[in-house]
């Protein structure tokens, strides 16, 4: 009998892995009809019907393994995530929390909390966790990329601007990171600088609107009105609803014929 419920947990958990968890549910719900009260498989079976996206399924199996086992830190870990991806960041959180008191050393705990408060506004609280995070993980690109943002919202662009280049020394073909930093050294003045990085995210990926943009504010700071304006345009083209890119086209027709 134990070695078949090893051979199904085994198996649900590749299914859970590889993204089949409908498989797994059925694996694990058959576990279940001989142990019903097995923590470990009702962790299991809240992943994965977190995996199918009925986050208040998931939420209910994760409140089952915590009534069997309260020391349970994964699965506090995991039903704040079910939280977190219904929009309930408070809730989250103190699930976080929670499991970071039964695991202090949780780099995900810290991770996941600090993207529910800059989910919340509370950009000092996340940049704090993931301070605590990154150092139990100094090589996790997400975290530089999300304290780098947390560090533009809240003024600091030096500081972003350090962890976008930690972030792009990690993975040179993460666009956003590029588009970050390059907003980032907008703020500080430095315009070529930033149009490089506009540059590189839009060579990365060249249906990101956002970087044409932003490359077409700096030529225009630049004094580069015909070069903005086809960046203007451009993004117009790759999002013609977004009200901000037909503004700037229109405000560089303007300019653009003022000076003729």
């Amino acid at each position: 009998m134990q070695e078949d419920r090893e051979k199904k947990i085994k198996a649900g958990g590749d299914y859970l892995n590889a993204g089949r968890f409908d498989r797994a549910i059925e694996l694990f719900s058959s576990v279940l009809d001989t142990t019903p009260a097995d923590d470990e498989v009702l962790n299991y079976l809240g992943l994965a019907w977190d995996g199918q996206g009925d986050y208040e399924r998931a939420i209910y199996y994760f409140d089952q393994a915590l009534g069997n086992n309260p020391n349970h830190s994964q699965a506090y870990l995991n039903r704040g995530n079910a939280w977190a991806n219904k929009g309930e960041a408070e809730r989250a959180i103190a699930d976080y929390s929670t499991a970071l008191q039964k695991s202090p050393d949780d780099e995900s705990a810290f991770c996941h909390r600090g993207q529910c408060h800059a989910s919340n506004g509370d950009y000092e609280k996340a940049i704090v966790d993931y301070d605590k995070a990154l150092a139990l993980n100094p090589k996790r690109e997400e975290t530089y990329f999300n304290r780098g943002f947390a560090s533009l919202k809240t003024g600091d662009y030096h500081s972003a601007i350090k962890d976008f280049t930690e972030t792009i020394d990690l993975n040179p073909r993460e666009s956003d990171a590029y588009l970050n930093r390059g907003i980032s050294k907008i703020k500080l003045g430095d315009l070529d600088g930033a149009i490089a990085d506009f540059t590189s995210a839009k060579d990365i990926n060249p249906n990101l609107a956002f970087a044409y943009y932003n490359r077409s504010i700096g030529f225009y700071q630049k004094g580069l009105f015909q070069e903005a304006l086809t960046d203007a345009y451009r993004s117009l083209d790759l999002d013609p609803l977004d009200r901000r890119y037909q503004m700037l086209a229109d405000s560089l027709e303007l300019r653009i014929e003022k000076s003729t």
